[in-house]
Order: C-alpha cells, then sequence, then structure tokens
C-alpha cells in the first residue's frame, strides 16, 4: 500500500492511516536532512534521533485526530530510554511550511524534531508530515471479514453488561418475502445501517459480515448462531442468500441477508516502529517499557507481561502459551495499542483491567491468528489475516480479518460478544 517517489532527492512515502474518531491520510513523510538540519556525530546517536522524531510524528497524528490539535505540542519531550527527545509543531492549513504546500483547513503540517541526549553535539533528525483528514472505518459489527467467515458452534451477541440481556431463545420464526425463512434480500432497498441494502435490519448490532458474494462465502454449522437469530449477515454488492450457508441446527439462525452497496474499507496496519529481530522469553511477571519494538515475545506457562495504559508496544510476533497479558489502568485513560508484524497466539489469559474493549487495542499486519484463551475483552484488527476463534474462547469486543473461523464445541461454543459501545469508534 505504501508508495515511494523520489523527488529532488527527497523520499515521500505515502500511507493510509485511520486513527481515533476521524481517518487520516499521511500524504507526504519526508525526511528533511542538510548540513544544517542532521549533525552526524555517530550511528547510534543518529537512530535514537530518527526513533525519536519518528516517535513525535505518530503521536501527533493521534492528537490530531483525537482533537485537531495545533501549534507546539511537546518541547524536548524525552523518550522512555531517555537516548533522545522530540519537539512537534502541528500547522493546520492553508499555509506553507518548509516549502510544503497544506492546501486548506482539512490538511495539517507535522514537524517534529527528534534530538540526542546527553551529547556536547547530539545528532539531530527533522519529520515533515502531511496529514489530511476523511471518515473513518469503524468497528460496526461483532465480525467483519475480507472474504470468508465459518462458524461451528459459533456464535455472536449483544455484550451483557453493555445493555439488556439477550434473548435466551430464538425468535419466533416471521413471514418474509420471497418465500424465505429468517434471510431476505431486496437490493432496490434504501441505503440502511452504513452502506446495508436490505428489506430490514435488526436492531442488534452483533451482525457478521463479508466483502466476498461467492456462494458459501458464510457458512454456519451445527450449534450456531447470529445473535440468537436476530443478526444480520452482511455480504459484498450483489451478494444474496447464496453467500450463506446455513447447516446449524437452527433454521433461523441469523435475521436476514443484508447486501452492502459498496465494500468496507480495510487499511493496511502501518507499523509504529521499525522491525525488532530479538527474541524474548518471558518466564516471571515483566512490564515491559513502552513506545518501542519488540522481537519475537513468548509468554510462558505462568508468566505474566503487563502492558501501560496509553501507550504502544509493537511485537515482530507475540505468543501467550499458557500466560497472561495485563493491560494495567483504568477505564479513563487512552488506549493500549499493541502492534504485530507477523503472527499472534493467545492461549492463556487476557486481562484488560479497564473493563473497556476498546482500550485494549491488537493491530496484526500479517500472519495467522489464533485466539484460544479464556472469555476477554478487546478489539482486533487483522486485515490481511486468518484468524481461529476455537475452543469455547469468547471475544468480548469486535474482530475485524481478513477471514475468520469461529470453532467451538456443543458444550463450549466459540463466539463474539459485541461491545454497542464500540459502535462509529474508529479502527486505529
Amino acid at each position: 500500500m505504501n508508495r515511494v517517489l523520489k523527488k529532488g532527492g527527497v523520499a515521500i512515502v505515502t500511507v493510509l492511516l485511520v486513527l481515533a474518531v476521524l481517518a487520516v491520510m499521511v500524504v507526504g513523510l519526508v525526511n528533511l536532512s542538510s548540513n544544517g538540519l542532521v549533525q552526524t556525530r555517530h550511528d547510534s546517536g543518529d537512530l535514537n534521533a530518527q526513533y525519536a522524531a519518528e516517535a513525535g510524528a505518530w503521536r501527533a497524528v493521534s492528537e490530531i485526530s483525537d482533537h485537531g490539535a495545533t501549534g507546539v505540542l511537546w518541547t524536548n519531550q524525552a523518550m522512555e530510554d531517555g537516548g533522545a527527545n522530540y519537539t512537534v509543531e502541528v500547522t493546520q492549513g492553508p499555509a506553507n511550511v518548509n516549502g510544503t504546500d497544506v492546501p486548506d483547513s482539512n490538511h495539517y503540517y507535522v514537524d517534529s524534531v527528534g534530538r540526542e541526549s546527553g551529547a556536547a553535539s547530539p545528532a539531530e533528525k527533522h519529520i515533515g508530515m502531511l496529514v489530511k483528514s476523511g471518515p473513518a472505518s469503524t468497528f460496526d459489527t461483532a465480525i467483519f471479514v475480507q472474504s470468508s467467515l465459518h462458524l461451528d458452534n459459533g456464535f455472536t451477541e449483544v455484550l451483557a453488561s453493555a445493555g439488556p440481556p439477550p434473548p435466551t431463545t430464538p425468535p419466533p420464526t416471521m413471514p418474509v418475502p420471497g418465500g424465505w425463512t429468517g434471510e431476505t434480500e431486496d437490493p432496490t432497498s434504501p441505503v440502511l445501517g452504513g452502506g446495508v441494502s436490505t428489506t430490514t435490519v435488526s436492531s442488534t448490532p452483533a451482525h457478521v459480515g463479508t466483502n466476498d458474494t461467492l456462494t458459501g462465502t458464510v457458512s454456519l454449522a451445527n450449534n450456531s448462531d447470529i445473535d440468537h437469530g436476530n443478526g444480520d449477515v452482511i455480504v459484498g454488492p450483489g451478494g444474496g442468500t447464496s453467500s450463506v450457508n446455513n447447516t446449524s441446527s437452527n433454521p433461523t439462525a441469523f435475521h436476514n441477508v443484508a447486501p452492502l452497496t459498496q465494500n468496507r474499507s480495510f487499511q493496511a496496519v502501518i507499523l509504529p516502529y521499525p522491525t525488532n529481530n530479538s527474541t524474548l522469553t518471558i518466564s516471571d511477571d515483566q512490564t515491559l517499557p513502552p513506545d518501542q519494538a519488540y522481537g519475537d515475545v513468548t509468554v510462558g506457562a505462568g508468566a505474566t507481561l503487563r502492558l501501560d495504559a496509553a501507550h504502544v508496544y509493537q511485537f515482530k510476533s507475540l505468543t501467550v502459551n499458557g500466560g497472561t497479558i495485563i493491560r494495567q489502568g483504568g477505564s479513563t485513560l487512552d488506549p493500549t495499542n499493541v502492534y504485530i508484524e507477523d503472527g499472534l497466539s493467545l492461549t492463556g489469559t487476557v486481562d484488560n483491567q479497564s473493563a473497556k474493549a476498546d482500550k485494549l487495542r491488537f493491530f496484526v499486519k500479517n500472519g495467522s491468528v489464533r485466539l484460544d484463551h479464556a472469555t476477554a475483552r478487546y478489539v482486533l484488527y487483522a486485515p490481511d489475516s486468518t484468524v481461529d476463534l476455537v475452543n469455547g474462547c469468547i471475544l468480548e469486543g469486535a474482530l475485524m480479518a481478513g477471514t475468520a473461523n469461529v470453532v467451538g464445541a456443543a458444550s463450549a461454543r466459540s463466539g463474539v460478544r459485541y461491545d454497542p459501545a464500540l459502535t462509529g469508534q474508529s479502527i486505529f
């Protein structure tokens, strides 16, 4: 998704981001260097300054997204390791900053300066970002995938603590147009529910959906249902009842088939830090310093990994094998964002102490995802991954993936309990 252009010796990287309430598009990431701006002392000093400049720039993007922040946001803000600091200023358009045109009030220019700390002649790096605000992609369904979705002894429902408890039995069968029982579609009907075209859209938000339209791209087997038969199956434009294969024990396992008027957008996951190729096995109780990249991390049986609220963590891969992840901090603090470069496996316990799904967010760039934990509250965004939610695992929050398999047993179903508080919240 990234596009690199060369113009006058300056690298410009174009990427698309979606953060908090607004989607933001970084239309220019410019490394500005000259004899007057960059004073190279040694490699480590340059790297520290570069990382600080990048950290300040991405933090500013988040602030723009959350609050439309402008002006000088931080001055000599120290990094966690103390090796460098950053100063960041944001200018809203229309303006011209460092020769870059900021065309209108929907655009912002981020000027971030990273400096090495404690050196007589500190290394210094400048980063400029041109940021454009735009519409956000949101967690509006329990599960949404790009292609196939399979439920076998799987379910969705509304998180009971977020509202009235869901019914314990399926609703009565209602007659619907076209002779269908429990599933209808009408491509000529008005657009409802943020781009869903359907005869009726149920009031529950615990729907599932896909951009795909292939026959049987969504399948339900054994004891599976979409919110006790109240939830819709959303399919891609032009899709219909043939896109859903219901062989479950419940002939009214869902409410409607609801074709989209246009595919939902899946933005690529952009890693905030360069890759770290180290290996770390946690065998005790550890709190990792935040706002930096780690390599392949394994949390062993009986071990605990603690993550602080309002910070960012990046892992090349993360495997919890009988251990525990704890997101520390209350619900009034900002989210903890966990970025995974290549593979996530959660077999153990995920303890989100905020008790709010949106306060713990996993973003997976590549690789497979396996969720095999006790009931846990968080959101997962893995647009290019196959997610397997298995063995009675219950995610309280929301899930977006490339493909997903929700597989349990008759005695212990797997599923997603959707938190309605996520409705309208942007992914990043």
